[in-house]
C-alpha cells in the first residue's frame, strides 16, 4: 500500500523528508506568499526566511537565494530583505509598502544616529520622505525630561475605632509587623510624648 502525502502552502518546510517534498512545498508556498503582498506581507516574510534557512531555492534549480528572489519572486534581494525587516519591525501583518517603508525608515534613522548622514541625505539614499526619517529617529529617542518616581502612599491611621484599626493592620500585615509597629510607637512616645 502506497501512502500519499498531501501538502499545501501552509505545510512547514520542516515536514519535508527529501528534496522532492521540499521542492513541492516550495512550489506551493511562494505563489501564495507573493499573491497576498498588497494586503499583508507576514506570510511572505516567514516563507522567505524559511526558504533561506532550508536552502529550498537550491532544490528548484537556482544557484543562489538572490537569483531565486529575482527570477521567481520578481524582487531584488534588497526589496525582499526590506519586506522581512519591515514585518519584523512592525509586527502583525503589514502590507508590502508598509513593511518596506518601516525598514527603510529604520535604516535611514540609523544613518542619522550614527552621524554619517543628515536627515535629508539619509532619506534620499534609502528612498523615503524626510518626515518619515524624522519620525523614525524620534520614535526611540528618550526624552530629556527628568523622570521622577511618585511617592508611595503614606498610610494614615485614624483611631476613631482603635480596636478595628489594630485588627485590620494585623490581618493585612501580620503579627510580626504589628509587634514591630508597637515597639516603634513606644519609642516614639518616649522621645516625643506629645505626639
Amino acid at each position: 500500500m502506497k501512502v500519499y502525502k498531501h501538502f499545501s502552502h501552509t505545510t512547514p518546510f520542516s515536514l519535508a523528508e527529501n528534496e522532492q517534498e521540499l521542492a513541492e512545498i516550495m512550489r506551493l508556498k511562494y505563489p501564495k506568499a507573493c499573491s497576498n503582498l498588497e494586503t499583508g506581507a507576514e506570510f511572505f516574510a516567514r516563507m522567505v526566511e524559511d526558504v533561506r534557512k532550508f536552502e529550498a531555492w537550491k532544490v528548484i534549480g537556482f544557484d543562489s537565494f538572490e537569483e531565486f528572489c529575482a527570477k521567481e519572486l520578481g524582487k531584488t534581494l534588497v526589496e525582499v530583505e526590506d519586506i522581512v525587516e519591515g514585518v519584523r519591525i512592525l509586527g502583525g501583518d503589514p502590507t508590502e509598502a508598509e513593511a518596506k517603508k518601516a525598514s527603510r525608515s529604520a535604516r535611514a534613522a540609523e544613518m542619522v544616529k550614527a552621524g554619517t548622514h543628515g536627515v535629508r541625505e539619509a532619506a534620499r539614499e534609502v528612498g523615503i520622505s524626510h518626515p518619515a526619517v524624522i519620525k523614525a529617529v524620534t520614535r526611540n529617542k528618550v526624552t530629556s525630561k527628568k523622570v521622577t518616581k511618585a511617592k508611595p502612599p503614606q498610610p494614615t491611621i485614624k483611631l476613631s475605632d482603635p480596636a478595628r484599626t489594630a485588627t485590620n493592620i494585623h490581618a493585612k500585615m501580620g503579627a510580626e509587623y504589628c509587634e514591630k509597629l508597637i515597639e516603634a510607637l513606644k519609642e516614639q512616645v518616649k522621645h516625643d510624648p506629645l505626639t
